[in-house]
Order: C-alpha cells, then sequence, then structure tokens
C-alpha cells in the first residue's frame, strides 16, 4: 500500500526598501518653483514572481489626493525597481508638510505572500 503525505511551503517576499528623494535637493524650496518628490521601491533581485506595487502618497499622515498642480505618475516597471513621483509645478505656500510614500507588495502567484506585516 502507498501512502502519501503533502505540505504546503509559503514563501513570503522580504519587505522592499523604500526611499524618497526630492529634486531640487534642500531643506526648503521657495514657493513658485517646481519640486519633484520621488518614491522608489526596490525589491530584492531574488522576488522572481511577478508582483504588483501599489505607492500611495500620504502628507500629514492623511491619503493625499492630487488636485490641481500636483501629478503623480504611474509606477514604471524596471528590473527589480519601481518609482513613483509627486510633482509640484509650481509649488505652493499651502503645500508645506511631511510627506510619506507607502507601498503595498502583493504577489500573483499562490503560496506566495508579502512579507510586510503578520
Amino acid at each position: 500500500s502507498i501512502i502519501t503525505k503533502d505540505t504546503n511551503a509559503t514563501v513570503r517576499i522580504p519587505p522592499p526598501t523604500v526611499t524618497i528623494t526630492s529634486t531640487p535637493i534642500a531643506t526648503s524650496y521657495y514657493a513658485g518653483t517646481p519640486l519633484n518628490l520621488t518614491c522608489t521601491v526596490q525589491l530584492i533581485p531574488q522576488v522572481d514572481t511577478n508582483v504588483t506595487v501599489t505607492p500611495a502618497w500620504f502628507r500629514g499622515g492623511a491619503s493625499f489626493i492630487t488636485v490641481d498642480n500636483y501629478t503623480t505618475i504611474s509606477p514604471m516597471v524596471g528590473t527589480s525597481s519601481y518609482v513613483t513621483t509627486l510633482i509640484f509645478n509650481p509649488l505652493g505656500t499651502a503645500d508645506g508638510g511631511q510627506y510619506d510614500c507607502n507601498v503595498s507588495v502583493k504577489p500573483g502567484t499562490p503560496y506566495v505572500i508579502s512579507g510586510v506585516g503578520g
């Protein structure tokens, strides 16, 4: 007689590295000038499955919706990098504040899950 046992191996994708850079590089900016905030998401090269990377910009802890002079460029897929840019052209006096880029990484393969969170 043959007895078969099986198990599922769930693989976690390590959390990505997320960085925000500004162009121009400065600690303060002048109203009326352009400013680009770029969020770069770097996955480790060993992630060899399809993933959906979704960035979301926040200002002062609240979801940031693009209006008027604000424009977001959809993430562009590189080898293992994803980039989204928040463009202010021109920068207004009401644009001051803390900006955060939150990133969701969702694998498209069964038994592969994001390493972020539980």
